[in-house]
């Protein structure tokens, strides 16, 4: 299952990179956080796309080889 997302920086995801999968917005502006949402539910291709990149890096960065690579690393 893939989701588009819309992210604020003030919740942490400010190193989100610009080719992320998904919107990164100011919360401190209310519009702009309403338009991102908007334009997100507003085009169902474009929601599809952002949500199947997000996915496609949430499987690339956390697949359990990563996982249990970075853990051994910790460990060592």
């Amino acid at each position: 299952m893939s989701r588009p997302v819309v992210v604020s920086p003030e919740v942490g995801l400010a190193s989100l990179p610009e080719a992320a999968p998904g919107l990164l917005v100011a919360s401190a502006e209310p519009a702009a956080l309403a338009d991102a949402i908007s334009g997100v539910l507003g085009d169902p291709r474009r929601a599809a796309e952002l949500g199947a990149r997000a996915a496609r890096v949430a499987a690339e960065r956390f697949d359990w080889s990563g996982i249990a690579a970075a853990t051994r690393e910790v460990y060592a």
